[in-house]
């Protein structure tokens, strides 16, 4: 069966759109292990032969920055809360409007 002309680049897009999300999150993945290495090398250069111990607290202080503080920064959170209140003001200045 044929597609139309459309539709056939309408696919091509989608997948064009898919090949540059998985290569995007490769290349994260690839920085986040490269990070993860560089950490390691600095924690011997700087510490020796406790490297172990330094690089255990970096990556638990690593760890607990992404648990504690990302749910906390979470944008579409913070759009809520700033629609609210503005929805609060206008209802507020309509009925002080109003009276």
């Amino acid at each position: 069966m044929r597609t139309d002309h459309a539709a056939r680049r309408a696919l091509a897009a989608a997948d064009r759109t898919d090949r540059h999300l998985f290569a995007a999150q490769m290349l994260s993945l690839l920085g986040t292990g490269l990070a993860t290495v560089a950490l390691g090398l600095l924690a011997y250069e700087i510490a020796g032969a406790d490297a172990g111990a330094v690089l255990g607290t970096a990556l638990a202080i690593k760890i607990v920055a992404y648990v504690g503080l990302v749910p906390h920064h979470d944008p579409l959170r913070l759009m809520r809360h700033h629609l609210l209140r503005r929805i609060t003001l206008a209802a507020i200045v309509i009925f002080w409007l109003e009276h």
